[in-house]
């Protein structure tokens, strides 16, 4: 079974993506193997945003930090795969905490006031990944809706291997290779060759929009 848990972060320098990964993830992977599935998705918003996964006004106030937008949040989505063993075994009372959940919970509680979670929720793969912003099998049998779902997070999952991989003690490994000094990092080629494939014989080839400094830069394949 799929679940998901928003995990939120009080840091504020801008290391913050890169302090979560090294805190949390790297280690939660360690411990379980790259074979367990699994992906995370990072977001800096506005309260207010992008909330509907979490009680958000049981935030606390250290978690909300100002802007010259207004108050906003730092925080990784985190999804993965529970221990299928778990549901089997004996019953308990009060039962305990899933492997991986406990597990994320104790790497959080080695970092006191660096992070705050609400809850872990079952996340639906066949709903998000398979649903309608990924598949035209909206109406479809959900094994067909959950294949596209499997299929999507594994390329989601090689790419967040990739980022622990390429995950350094300054921040993500660098490139000066002439291919990727926009970005200067082995990610751009790596962008560049998973849009490579979506490429059609009338030359109008999706594009790439990367994000260097703060300016967006169109890279046409």
């Amino acid at each position: 079974m799929w679940r998901q848990s928003r995990i939120f972060t009080s840091t504020q320098t801008n290391d913050w993506y890169f302090q979560m990964l090294n805190d949390l993830v790297r280690p939660w992977r360690a411990q379980f193997g790259a074979g367990t599935s699994y992906f995370f998705t990072k977001y800096l918003c506005p309260l207010g945003m992008d909330d509907a996964d979490t009680e958000i006004a049981l935030l606390p106030g250290n978690f909300r930090q100002n802007s010259q937008y207004g108050p906003i949040h730092r925080s990784l989505r985190f999804r993965f795969v529970e221990d299928p063993n778990h549901a089997a075994a004996p019953a308990v009372n009060p039962p305990p905490a899933p492997p991986r959940q406990q597990a994320l919970d104790l790497l959080m509680q080695q970092h006191p006031g660096r992070y705050w979670r609400h809850d872990f929720l079952p996340y639906e793969i066949q709903d998000d990944l398979g649903g309608v912003r990924f598949s035209q099998f909206v109406q479809a049998q959900v094994n067909e809706r959950t294949r596209r779902g499997e299929t999507i997070a594994a390329v989601l999952q090689a790419n967040c291997n990739l980022a622990l991989e390429l995950l350094g003690p300054g921040g993500i490994e660098t490139s000066s290779h002439e291919l990727n000094l926009c970005l200067r990092t082995p990610a751009q080629s790596l962008a560049h060759l998973l849009n490579n494939v979506w490429w059609d014989e009338s030359g109008n080839s999706p594009t790439l929009w990367a994000h260097n400094d703060n300016r967006s830069i169109r890279m046409k394949i």
